[in-house]
C-alpha cells in the first residue's frame, strides 16, 4: 500500500527487485501484462491514475484495494491576511528540533505549500505538548524567519502546566465606535459575517435600514457616522459584539462566563442565554431611541466614594454609577457637567 501510494505521488513505476529474466513458461507477448525491469515513467492520461494491491491470504482472508491518486495542489493562498502558527514539543530540545524542521521545510523552494495549508496542519493534526510557542505573519517568508528567531531564543517559548484555561468575554459599552469598524473582519471571515448579516436582517425587519451598507460603504468620507446609523448605533455596537463572539466560538473558544457594561449587558445577556437574538435586537432598538429623546450633558469618572462627592451635589448633577468604593461616575447636562469637570 506505501509503495502504490508513493507511485502515484511520484509518477514513477519501480523495477520489480532482483528480476533478470521473467519465466519462460509464461507468455507474455500474448498478453497485456509485463515485468516492469527499470524505473519507468507512469504516464498521466486524462484520468486520475489509478493502481490496485491484492493481498491473497490462506484460507480466503482476501483483501484487495484501489488507490487515485489525490488532486493536483493549488497552491493558493488561504482567505485570512494572517496565519497562526502553533508550534509545541515535550521538551524544550524536542520544541528546539521541532522549529529547526519547521523552518527548513517552509525554506525549501521546491515546496508548494503555502501558509494557510501550514497553518492549518499545525492547529487541527499536531498535540499540543507541554513546551509552546506560536507565530502570526502573511506569508511563509515572514514566518519562518520568526522561527528561525525563536530557535535562538529559549525564552521565546514557555511551559504549560495544565490546559485549563478559562475565558471570560467582556463586553463594552459605547463609545469607541467608528466608521467601518469590524469592516475587514467582515470581509474576510464567514462565520463573522453570517453573524453580522443575521442581526443586518433582523434589524432591517424592524427598523427598516440595512447598516451594511451605511456601516461598510456609504460613510461620510469625515468620519462621522451618517446620520441614518448614529440612529441605531446602539444596536450596531450589539450587533458587532455579537459577531466576534460567534468569531471566537468558531475557533474554539467558548467562554466559562460573560460580563457586559452599558450596551454590553445586551451582549453577555444573549451569549448567557437569558434573552434570544431578536428580542435583543429589539430592546438595544427601543434604548436607542429612548436615549436619543433624552437631552445632551456628559460623564466623569471620580475617584471618590458617594459621601466625599455629596458636598458637589445639586439639582443638575446626578451619581450615574458606583464602580467601586472610591470610583464613582457623575452625570449632568451641558454646560454643568463640564464646569464640575474642570473643577
Amino acid at each position: 500500500m506505501i509503495k502504490l501510494a508513493t507511485m502515484l505521488d511520484k509518477g514513477i513505476i519501480p523495477p520489480s527487485l532482483h528480476l533478470d529474466e521473467p519465466n519462460p513458461n509464461i507468455d507474455f507477448q500474448e498478453s497485456p501484462l509485463f515485468v516492469n525491469k527499470t524505473c519507468t515513467a507512469w504516464s498521466k492520461g486524462d484520468a486520475p491514475r489509478r493502481g490496485g494491491v491484492s493481498s491473497f491470504g490462506i484460507g480466503g482472508t482476501n483483501a484487495h484495494t484501489v488507490l487515485e491518486e489525490a488532486p493536483a495542489r493549488t497552491g493558493e493562498q488561504g482567505g485570512r491576511r494572517l496565519h497562526v502558527l502553533p508550534v509545541s514539543g515535550a521538551s524544550r530540545s524536542a520544541l528546539t528540533e521541532m522549529l529547526r524542521q519547521l523552518a527548513g521545510f517552509m525554506r525549501r523552494s521546491d515546496m508548494q505549500h503555502n501558509a494557510a495549508n501550514i497553518a492549518y496542519t499545525l492547529q487541527k493534526g499536531r498535540s499540543a505538548l507541554r513546551y509552546r510557542t506560536s507565530f502570526v505573519g502573511s506569508d511563509l517568508a515572514e514566518l519562518s524567519d520568526q522561527v528561525d528567531q525563536a530557535r535562538m531564543q529559549e525564552s521565546a517559548s514557555r511551559e504549560v502546566l495544565t490546559s485549563e484555561h478559562p475565558v471570560v468575554f467582556m463586553f463594552s459599552g459605547q463609545g469607541g465606535q467608528q466608521v467601518g469598524m469590524g469592516q475587514e473582519i467582515y470581509e474576510q471571515e464567514p462565520v463573522f459575517r453570517s453573524a453580522i448579516d443575521e442581526c443586518a436582517n433582523l434589524i432591517k425587519e424592524f427598523a427598516h435600514i440595512d447598516i451594511r451598507s451605511l456601516l461598510y460603504r456609504e460613510c461620510k468620507s469625515d468620519g462621522e457616522l451618517a446620520p441614518e446609523l448614529e440612529a441605531v448605533i446602539q444596536t450596531v455596537i450589539f450587533a458587532t459584539q455579537y459577531a466576534i463572539a460567534k468569531l471566537f466560538m468558531s475557533w474554539g473558544v467558548f467562554p466559562a462566563a460573560v460580563i457586559g457594561h452599558s450596551i454590553g449587558e445586551y451582549a453577555a445577556a444573549h451569549m448567557a442565554g437569558i434573552i434570544s437574538l431578536p428580542d435583543a435586537i429589539r430592546l438595544t432598538l427601543i434604548r436607542g431611541r429612548l436615549s436619543s429623546r433624552v437631552p445632551g450633558g456628559g460623564i466623569v469618572a471620580v475617584g471618590l466614594s458617594p459621601e466625599e462627592l455629596q458636598p458637589h451635589w445639586n439639582e443638575n448633577l446626578s451619581l450615574a454609577a458606583i464602580n467601586g468604593p472610591r470610583q464613582c461616575v457623575v452625570s449632568g447636562p451641558h454646560p454643568r457637567s463640564q464646569r464640575f469637570m474642570s473643577g
